[in-house]
């Protein structure tokens, strides 16, 4: 009897991690979506390299997608997209790093007019421009039964890293945290996303698989000009601040000493912790971190009568 019940709640355990549900659609109360207008987003994508997928990869005779030109990805969210087609790919730089801070740490936007008419697409990162990471991306849609071209997901709360997941004016947030022990990926430093379409077919030919090989099912085919997934703009909500100004090393052990990596540095450092709270105030001459708590701080410094801002965590 103990055996059996031991059996059982190992399987429960399964089955809830495996069918987890996720923030739901815009204007419930777990929508986790970025509001194109929010004060959360500090830059947009300044560049974009884009491969574009035929309109219908079964036919090896298809057109290419062609709605839109590379612009449109760049810039604000503005509901003017350039559209992947199948399995397209459209990579991303920025004017700075992208940095794990608190919460999202950038959003993808999709131009879908409906809470339940998605096209999706898996989100890679990059430190380097050569190695790029996956986020593990999961849907719960059902993959035994096509979902047309015209038809719906009925439950986007079953979906998790995936873009394309709300409708247009609000993007998908994407937490580097995710990624942090990847041996590839410096989430501190990220300076490409890569967007790669996904093909909504259950055919096994076909198929895009989520990160645990499931068949991610969405409108399939869709054999127009506009097909595949339709980026619109990627918001960067942390970023490194400056990035000839770095703490090292970084992230520090506690209890080690704190030091810059610029050699004439004036004025005033302050140290805070990310709620608010004022750690340190005075020169930043290999400070101590034996009486730092663990996590995530922001330093203020001065370097040529500017105040610069960056990022360091005590572990």
């Amino acid at each position: 009897m103990i055996r059996r019940i031991a059996i059982y709640s190992i399987a429960l355990f399964y089955s809830i991690h495996i069918y987890a549900q996720f923030p739901d659609k815009v204007g419930t109360p777990s929508c986790d979506a970025i509001d194109a207008n929010s004060t959360l987003i500090q830059s947009w994508a300044i560049s974009s390299d884009i491969k574009r997928g035929r309109i219908f990869i079964a036919d090896t005779l298809a057109d290419f997608a062609s709605f839109g030109i590379s612009n449109n990805a760049l810039g604000k969210a503005d509901n003017r997209v350039i559209s992947l087609g199948d399995g397209g790919i459209a990579t991303l730089t920025f004017h700075k790093p992208i940095v794990d801070g608190p919460g999202a740490d950038f959003a993808v936007f999709e131009n879908s007019f409906e809470d339940h008419f998605l096209e999706l697409a898996f989100v890679e990162v990059s430190s380097d421009g050569i190695n790029f990471i996956r986020f593990p991306a999961i849907s719960n849609t059902q993959d035994s039964i096509q979902i047309g071209t015209f038809d719906y997901i009925k439950d986007i709360s079953g979906l998790h890293n995936l873009a394309g997941k709300y409708k247009t004016g609000y993007g998908t947030p994407f937490d580097l945290s995710e990624l942090k022990n990847h041996p590839d990926l410096n989430i501190n430093a990220i300076t490409h996303i890569r967007i790669i379409d996904i093909i909504g077919s259950i055919d096994d030919q076909y198929a895009s698989k989520d990160s645990r090989g499931k068949k991610i099912n969405d409108p399939w085919p869709t054999p127009f000009e506009t097909c595949g997934f339709d980026l619109d703009a990627i918001a960067v909500i942390n970023q490194q601040d400056i990035q000839d100004v770095q703490v090292f090393p970084n992230p520090l052990q506690r209890g080690s000493n704190l030091q810059l990596n610029i050699p004439n540095q004036n004025g005033i450092t302050k140290i805070y912790s990310y709620g608010g709270q004022l750690i340190y105030e005075g020169e930043i001459s290999d400070i101590n971190t034996s009486t730092f708590l663990i996590g995530s701080y922001i330093l203020i410094t001065t370097i040529n009568n500017e105040m610069h801002r960056t990022k360091f965590t005590v572990r």
